[in-house]
């Protein structure tokens, strides 16, 4: 496998309805919050881990084309997102997702996060138990920065019957065919949630994206960067 070159993806991630993607446990108050949002721990400002939006895509990609679990995912969603470590040996995906940070230059806690207190009702004893939950925004907006590897062959993991797969080597798999795999994904996350708590309506999400940047390395170390013939919004 050689690497030719890499693909740049940027865009922004819109939020719809409040989303709450889990941080560390905060310190119970009394009327306090049960559930606060990850926040970087240097500006105390909300972000969305890559490895919640990587995950949620790997998922919703794998869920469309029925694949069962991670050890079914095959071909494009196999080179894309890898499955983890296997007999000692991991086989790592092509994309890189980077963490999304809040898009602006000032973040305001009193307007940019919200409380919403909910209850969950015992079925048995038809008590309600109260918690409320730390939620960013709607209209809140992240920046999303991504990186796509693209080799002159692959080992691609194949179905070869029910439940059992092989990974084979050098196989061909053009861009476009994991841009189209990828961008399934960004249609499927618009159409679904981010975060917890999505079927009760929280994390709507909205994506816009950049053209795609190509990028070539040469042999003295220098880069050409040049856009890319790919529409994620289309």
């Amino acid at each position: 496998m050689k690497l030719i070159y890499k693909i740049q993806i940027k865009g922004k991630l819109t939020v719809e309805t409040g989303m709450h993607i889990g941080g560390s446990e905060v310190e119970l108050n009394i009327g306090g919050i049960d559930n606060a949002v990850v926040k970087d721990s240097k500006t105390g400002i909300p972000y969305i881990p890559g490895s919640s939006l990587k995950g949620k895509l790997r998922d919703l990609i794998a869920r469309k084309k029925g694949y069962k679990n991670l050890k079914a995912d095959v071909e494009e969603t196999f080179i894309l997102f890898g499955e983890g470590a296997n007999d000692n040996h991991r086989n790592t995906g092509h994309l890189i997702i980077r963490d999304a940070f809040f898009n602006g230059l000032d973040f305001d806690p009193e307007k940019g996060l919200e409380e919403k207190s909910e209850n969950t009702i015992d079925r048995v004893t038809g008590r309600a138990n109260p918690r409320n939950m730390e939620r960013v925004v709607r209209g809140a907006v992240f920046n999303l920065d991504m990186v796509l590897d693209l080799y002159n062959e692959y080992n691609v993991k194949r179905e070869l019957s029910t439940d059992v797969f092989k990974i084979k080597d050098k196989q061909t798999i053009s861009d476009t065919e994991l841009l189209n795999a990828l961008k399934l994904g960004f249609r499927l996350l618009e159409n679904d949630y981010l975060g917890g708590s999505g079927t009760r309506g929280y994390g709507k999400v909205s994506l816009e994206f950049e053209k795609p940047i190509k990028i070539e390395f040469n042999k003295d170390g220098t880069t050409k960067r040049s856009d890319l013939d790919f529409n994620f919004n289309e």
